[in-house]
């Protein structure tokens, strides 16, 4: 879910390249953190989470 896409469909309207997850998740590393994905009753929910430092 976080790899880097370009989207094919034709179907689509917008010109999205599939790039922001995996911006987010490069984001996090940077910061000493991760970024986690779950799905629960229907909703999809992205959970930022920060190491802390020894």
């Amino acid at each position: 879910m976080f790899h880097r896409f370009y989207t094919g469909d034709t179907a689509r309207n917008k010109k999205g390249t599939g790039l922001g997850l995996s911006i987010a998740q490069s984001l996090m590393k940077k910061m000493n953190g991760e970024l986690f994905a779950t799905l629960k009753n229907h909703q999809f929910i992205m959970t930022c989470q920060w190491n802390k430092r020894t």
